[in-house]
């Protein structure tokens, strides 16, 4: 930042090796009754001195910590590991409850405190298990959480209710859920909530298996919890001479074999 005439410009000179940067308290900022009398105030753009290194800040949603083969996980990314390779590798982490304030940190390079989060993390603690909970068997504290939400942060709400509405599709009878399925769609559709938009799009792209599912009674849950099981047998299985071991394991785990042991 330039330095400027004024003695109250602050900061007067930017120190680089100071992080974060000192904020900047709008000097030559005034405030009147009227716009017009008003003298407005902006932060002048930061530039890079000459010769500085170029960085590249990749960041991973929803991905943890020890999911990377860098980090002895079973996730393999081999450019993430040649980058590993390199350079260092930090593992003492804090971790928040929400994903918003640490992107807020990482875009302003202060705490959430001081980036405005505090407010929102606040209104949001212990929100959770009330928006996840079905309606019916929410506590009395939960449902004035639910209450506080409509009150005071209407996408979530909104967001809550379109998950509440398509639950009951799978509640209904055939007939009624075919209509309420459509109802819901076209809602999705309009509640400018992106992740909603875009499941209406797979819902509307997978009705006819939707429906059917529904009329028949039948899902993939049960294949999916086999699934589940059978990765937690291969953790138990890694160091195993040959996959028969496993095979078995899996065998005799899920598939109902109740072989007759020695001496028992």
């Amino acid at each position: 930042m330039a330095k400027s005439n004024n003695s109250s410009d602050f900061p007067r000179k930017v120190d680089r090796n100071m992080y974060p940067r000192p904020e900047y308290r709008y000097p030559h900022a005034k405030i009147s009754v009227t716009y017009k009398d008003s003298v407005a105030d902006f932060p002048r753009p930061q530039q890079a001195p000459e010769g500085a290194p170029n960085i590249l800040l990749v960041l991973l949603d929803d991905v943890g910590f020890g999911w990377s083969t860098a980090f002895g996980g079973m996730v393999r990314m081999p450019t993430a590991e040649r980058l590993a390779g390199n350079g260092l590798k930090y593992n003492q982490f804090h971790t928040t409850a929400l994903c918003s304030p640490t992107r807020a940190a990482l875009l302003t390079g202060r705490v959430r405190r001081r980036a405005g989060q505090t407010a929102e993390a606040k209104a949001l603690k212990g929100a959770r298990f009330a928006l996840w909970k079905n309606p019916e068997d929410l506590t009395g504290r939960q449902q004035a959480t639910l209450a506080q939400i409509a009150h005071t942060n209407e996408p979530l709400y909104r967001a809550y209710l379109l998950k509440e509405a398509l639950r009951l599709v799978f509640q209904l009878p055939y007939d009624e859920a075919v209509d309420a399925l459509e109802a819901w769609i076209n809602w999705a559709r309009r509640c400018r909530i992106e992740r909603f938009v875009k499941l209406q799009r797979t819902i509307v792209k997978h009705k006819t298996e939707i429906l059917a599912a529904i009329e028949h009674g039948l899902s993939n849950g049960l294949i999916e919890s086999v699934n589940t099981k059978i990765r937690l047998i291969t953790r138990m299985a890694f160091g195993f001479a040959n996959p028969h071991a496993l095979i078995a394991l899996a065998m005799l785990s899920l598939g109902g074999l109740c072989p007759s042991l020695p001496g028992r």
